[in-house]
């Protein structure tokens, strides 16, 4: 369970801790967590929608041009990670971001 406490300090370092509960709705921690002491956002991250080796569908934006494919992940990645990619047709490896419903975007929108 999570217990809010007071901390002393200067509140720019704050700035790089969890200050509400909500900060860490959905999270998991990267790292193990020590009781009674403040939790730095670096130690948290978002659930992974996309997992290494599982192919994902991909979407190419270019201007008014959408193309769908599937890509393999090289790695693992949350909403917004930008991850390693390889086209399973070319063996390309490319970079492409992680959607949340666990789609990758490749190109720009």
């Amino acid at each position: 369970a999570v217990v809010l406490k007071a901390f002393n300090g200067n509140e720019s370092i704050w700035r790089n801790y969890a200050l509400e509960t909500t900060a860490l709705e959905g999270k998991f921690a990267r790292r193990t967590l020590v009781a009674g002491s403040p939790i730095a956002l670096a130690a948290i991250k978002d659930r992974e929608v996309v997992k290494r080796g599982v192919a994902a569908k991909a979407i190419f934006q270019s201007g008014g041009l959408e193309i769908t494919a599937q890509l393999m992940p090289l790695e693992s990645g949350a909403n917004g990670d930008v991850i390693a990619v390889r086209n399973l047709e070319s063996g390309l490896t490319l970079r492409a971001t992680v959607l949340a419903d666990g789609s990758l975007l490749v190109g720009s929108p």
